[in-house]
């Protein structure tokens, strides 16, 4: 048994409302999100558990939420940490030094751990650039992951692995995610290097571009898992 076309439409309109409604409901609240966020990722992995593709998805995007949460309650319990992420970062751009954003993201770690060392020398208060810093390299670790996800798929499932639309789609959502964060940095250098108190243009309005974003993200999820496990089963 497989959903009509016609019924592929109702659920995708239904799909959006639903969408549109919990991230206006959940708007300003975090946490509410993050729960909805993880209880969505464990309903789409149960529904496509015997789609390898889809699963190899899902659990990329389990292993971001998971990295984030494990640096963001360390970096509250030991600020030291900061330096090991800076580590590990120069570490990610040696390997990524090929790659077409390296540029972009070899200036911003270059100015951002300039301005560490130099709040440092004169007794600034550093503010907290280097959580930015790390979403900016755990994104790009990730989508990085949904490049590859395919190949390594058909290394372990050559008879079912393929590329999915749904990689593309989220490796462009991600790419919004690492352009946010650099400009969230280079606001906080205007503001803390060049004492522009006022320019928090970015910081002001970060919560909510993200959220938009991330609501959107699991619509696109949601969406096109059903439609790819549709298909699938069409072909069965």
């Amino acid at each position: 048994m497989f959903i009509t076309p016609f019924a592929q439409k109702a659920i995708s309109a239904a799909l959006a409302g639903f969408f549109i409604a919990a991230g206006i409901l959940t708007f300003g609240d975090a946490s509410k999100f993050d729960r909805l966020y993880v209880a969505i990722l464990l309903a789409i992995a149960v529904y496509v558990r015997k789609d390898v593709n889809l699963l190899g998805i899902v659990s990329i995007l389990t292993l971001e939420r998971v990295i984030d949460e494990l640096v963001w309650f360390s970096t509250l319990e030991d600020n030291g940490l900061k330096w090991l992420i800076y580590f590990i970062c120069a570490a990610g751009l040696i390997r990524e030094r090929k790659a077409p954003c390296f540029c972009y993201l070899f200036i911003t770690y270059l100015f951002s751990l300039g301005a560490e060392i130099y709040w440092i020398v004169i007794g600034y208060p550093s503010p907290e650039i280097n959580w930015h810093v790390f979403l900016v390299a755990n994104t790009v670790l990730i989508r990085n992951l949904f490049i590859h996800r395919p190949f390594w798929t058909a290394e372990r499932f050559p008879a079912h692995a393929e590329p999915l639309r749904l990689d593309h789609y989220i490796h462009n959502i991600f790419t919004f995610f690492i352009w946010i964060n650099i400009a969230m940095i280079f606001e906080y250098l205007v503001r803390h290097l060049f004492d522009f108190k006022d320019v928090l243009y970015i910081y002001n309005s970060f919560e909510y571009m993200v959220h938009i974003v991330s609501t959107i993200l699991l619509f696109t999820l949601t969406d096109q898992s059903i439609k790819t496990y549709n298909k699938n089963l069409i072909k069965v």
